[in-house]
């Protein structure tokens, strides 16, 4: 995660983490979001030239508008490829 100022997590820490779960309010969410990166690790089977899946399910646990709580989920495949020689 790009910062995880004021940030409250249940699940891991955000740095380096298979999954975490966290909640805070919307612009720290956000703030942590932005420039959100991938790392890939060789003992999760993250090898060159394979794909690696990303999923990202965001709840507003019903804090925002009526109706109660909102959700998205978003999923996205990753190419993995090998580091460029500098």
């Amino acid at each position: 995660l790009h910062s995880v100022n004021r940030l409250s997590f249940s699940m891991g820490d955000g740095i380096f983490d298979r999954t975490t779960t966290f909640t805070g309010a919307l612009a720290d969410v956000n703030a942590a979001l932005f420039e959100l990166r991938y790392q890939c690790w060789s003992e999760d089977s993250c090898h060159a030239d394979t794909t690696d899946t990303v999923t990202i399910h965001a709840d507003d646990n019903g804090y925002s508008g009526s109706g109660g709580a909102k959700t998205a989920t978003m999923t996205f495949d990753i190419e993995v490829s090998a580091p460029q020689e500098p």
